[in-house]
């Protein structure tokens, strides 16, 4: 088990980019619970702007650094699905990679344009075609009644100035409403996950680990250990 300021800054030659300790740990423990934890590696970079370097970074390291497959998983809360995929073009296209004009439904991957280049993952929070963040994705796993009535919750108390969240950052509200009404309340998103009150099995869900388990071989044995 790694520790607390290694577990998410993965060196694996298969490893997933995402933005923050939460995107990393949410997502290894999804993947904990489809049995393919062990087949990638996660690096956060710390902010979106972190993650997007990153992941440029590495497809112009040195052969001994390069990934063989390598993934990156951004959110699209502060702009537009467009937006963000012009950011992705823009880091693959002067490697020679032939990116799809939009981004792919179930994930996008893209092959190596050259030997020695890694196949490459793209997912857009929360699913590919609307703008959003992890907890969008979230809220998708988790009872739609509850999500609807924590909705309801979040609003009334800005309305009422018991808060004042930007209208970007209601997602977060609302599933952390949600999250507070569990026992033990306020887990952490990735131990929400492995106490099951996020279905790991949903539609989403299922399509999220579909494609890491094309863009990341079994064959693989990363130890993503969280």
């Amino acid at each position: 088990m790694g520790s607390p300021s290694t577990r998410c800054k993965s060196e694996e030659r298969s490893i997933l980019i995402v933005e923050g300790v939460d995107d990393c740990h949410a997502i290894y423990h999804l993947a904990q619970k489809n049995k393919c934890e062990e087949t990638f590696g996660i690096y956060e970079g710390g902010s979106d702007e972190g993650a997007l370097n990153h992941f440029g970074g590495l497809l112009v390291a040195t052969p001994n650094r390069k990934p063989t497959f390598m993934g990156i998983v951004l959110d699209c809360d502060e702009g537009s699905i467009q937006d963000r995929w012009a950011q992705i073009q823009a880091k693959l296209s002067p490697s020679g990679y032939v990116v799809p004009k939009t981004p792919q439904v179930e994930g996008t991957l893209v092959r190596p344009p050259s030997d020695g280049m890694p196949t490459v993952g793209v997912w857009l929070m929360p699913d590919n075609q609307n703008a959003g963040a992890l907890e969008e994705f979230l809220s998708r796993l988790a009872p739609t009644g509850a999500v609807d009535y924590a909705r309801e919750c979040a609003r009334a108390a800005r309305q009422k100035n018991y808060g004042n969240y930007k209208d970007a950052h209601e997602s977060k509200a609302v599933i952390h409403t949600y999250l507070a009404w569990q026992d033990v309340p306020g887990k952490r998103l990735g131990e929400a996950i492995s106490a099951g009150l996020f279905d790991a099995n949903a539609e989403l869900a299922h399509r999220f680990i579909q494609w890491l388990k094309q863009l990341f071989p079994e064959t693989n044995s990363a130890h993503a250990h969280l």
